[in-house]
């Protein structure tokens, strides 16, 4: 685009190859290269992002992680309650005191 059209371009999600035919993700910037109000060429520039992947899965894994952990606190955390709950009303069917204070 930058040489047929005169404009910019940014592509983040292309593969390139190497000699042995391995795939790996490249992002590539290209800018026109003007001369007397007309496109002669482009500059492009490419950089391989395979570390940059690499990171952005490792934090969707973390991530995808600490969602497990959040839901499994909450539900323990929800049980506790319920149990204190009906140590509460336990405790009261004995006239006894209720040992736990739940703020709600």
């Amino acid at each position: 685009r930058a040489h047929a059209h005169g404009v910019s371009a940014h592509v983040d999600d292309e593969y390139f190859w190497d000699k042995d035919g391995k795939g790996f993700p490249v992002e590539y910037s290209a800018k026109p290269i003007e001369a007397n109000g007309a496109v002669v060429g482009a500059v492009v520039t490419f950089r391989d992002i395979t570390m940059r992947r690499e990171a952005e899965a490792l934090v969707q894994e973390k991530m995808a992680e600490l969602e497990k952990f959040t839901r499994v606190a909450v539900g323990r955390e929800l049980r506790m309650i319920a149990l204190k709950e009906e140590v509460n009303q336990l405790s009261a069917e004995l006239g006894r005191e209720r040992p736990y204070k739940i703020v709600e």
